[in-house]
């Protein structure tokens, strides 16, 4: 965990909570094994959410490290406490045979793809589970747990700057209510180290993913469909 000698900066997890185009699943066949790619987007530059802002500057320093991470079935926990999910405990509690790859930062917003190797998701009951909600075309969310320093600062329209942000891992959600009011919380962080630290947990959800996808989708097809007449 990156530590910040400025004690005016708190330490802090955020999940930030997306909802996947679902007509971007795609399936491939790599080395001989089925995989299942499930493109998926986090933070757009100097989005505010739970009256935090993510400069694009510290977006742009960090996004790169979600690369080869795990994509767990939500964020691991183990004793009720949130682990990294490159942790040992983290991975076997987490782990349905899916990482994260191919991050890049395209017009001011974080896009990765999420490998899912079928065989090995069909291994555990979690695996089964995500194989299924993409089967039968459900709503799968993802959610990008990363630690920050918030910086304090009086603003009419956020109160802190998130500072130092590392990302840990990007995971697939079910069940997951859109509607549901984000809420913040405290909580224990062990990190890969397994340092225990108390923390505050803020979850968050940027409920524009899916339309500003979808609407892209339709844009281009528009065009298309004028290019064709």
């Amino acid at each position: 965990m990156i530590v910040n000698k400025d004690t005016s900066f708190k330490p802090a997890r955020v999940n930030i909570t997306t909802l996947v185009n679902k007509n971007a699943i795609r399936k491939e066949k790599r080395n001989n094994r089925d995989v299942i790619i499930v493109p998926s987007a986090t933070l757009p530059d100097n989005v505010i959410m739970n009256e935090i802002k993510y400069p694009a500057d510290e977006i742009e320093k960090s996004f790169h490290s979600l690369n080869r991470t795990p994509a767990p079935l939500g964020h691991p926990m183990v004793n009720g406490e949130y682990v990294s999910a490159l942790d040992p405990e983290g991975l076997n509690v987490g782990w349905v045979g899916a990482w994260n790859e191919n991050v890049r930062r395209e017009n001011g917003r974080v896009f990765l793809d999420k490998v899912i190797d079928v065989a090995r998701a069909n291994e555990s009951e979690g695996g089964k589970r995500v194989l299924n909600a993409i089967e039968k075309g459900e709503p799968i969310h993802t959610s990008t747990g990363l630690l920050c320093h918030l910086e304090p600062v009086k603003k009419s329209d956020y109160k802190y700057i998130a500072h130092d942000i590392e990302f840990d891992h990007d995971a697939i959600l079910l069940d997951v209510s859109g509607a549901a009011t984000p809420e913040d919380g405290v909580g224990i962080f062990v990190n890969s180290e397994g340092e225990r630290e108390e923390i505050q947990v803020v979850n968050s959800i940027y409920e524009q993913t899916e339309n500003d996808l979808d609407w892209a989708v339709e844009q281009l097809e528009a065009v298309l469909e004028e290019l064709r007449g």
